[in-house]
């Protein structure tokens, strides 16, 4: 398995993204304007309707990041999108200060990690998150997520990821971080 890097405009992404639509459409606030995404099928239009849907002014914001076999055909098992600037819309202050202060620190947000459906079981998902954490950290440094179920927590930090929201918030959801340790 390895993680590779794909473009907006490209066949892998279209079928990332409609695995991120069937996963999280109904879940996560800031895809429900792009729900009609899921039908174009020009591969720049859907580039520049997901731009603009975004508000992002050009690709260089937003990355999809897949896993895929290491065979010839890279076959997709799942992903993450990266973002320069999170989509996502705080209600809760806190989390708005913390989301302020990570991205005036440069940190990259990353959402929608999903694994294929019938990929599901098969510990891809602890792969996905140990290959993505070490591309990012080595890549960025820092970067953070959102968690979207509790439960989820101590799972993430596993993998390293610090807890920075208050558990009881207006929101529901979880502001996690990963950084590089610093060295003295």
């Amino acid at each position: 398995m390895k993680i590779i890097e794909c473009g907006l405009d490209s066949r892998e992404f279209l079928i990332q993204f409609w695995e991120i639509l069937q996963e999280f459409g109904t879940e996560i606030p800031w895809l429900e304007g792009l729900k009609k995404l899921r039908y174009v099928g020009n591969s720049t239009r859907f580039r520049d309707m997901l731009l603009t849907g975004l508000k992002m002014s050009d690709e260089t914001g937003i990355s999809p990041l897949q896993l895929v076999t290491s065979s010839e055909d890279r076959e997709y098992v799942g992903g993450v999108l990266r973002f320069e600037r999170a989509p996502e819309k705080f209600k809760d202050r806190k989390n708005l200060q913390i989301q302020e202060e990570l991205e005036a620190n440069g940190s990259q947000f990353l959402s929608c990690l999903q694994i294929r459906t019938d990929q599901r079981g098969g510990r891809h998902g602890p792969r996905l998150v140990k290959h993505t954490t070490d591309a990012m950290l080595a890549r960025y440094g820092s970067f953070w997520a959102v968690v979207s179920d509790m439960r989820l927590i101590h799972w993430y930090e596993s993998f390293g990821a610090n807890l920075r929201s208050r558990l009881e918030n207006q929101d529901g959801l979880w502001i996690i971080s990963w950084n590089l340790p610093r060295t003295s």
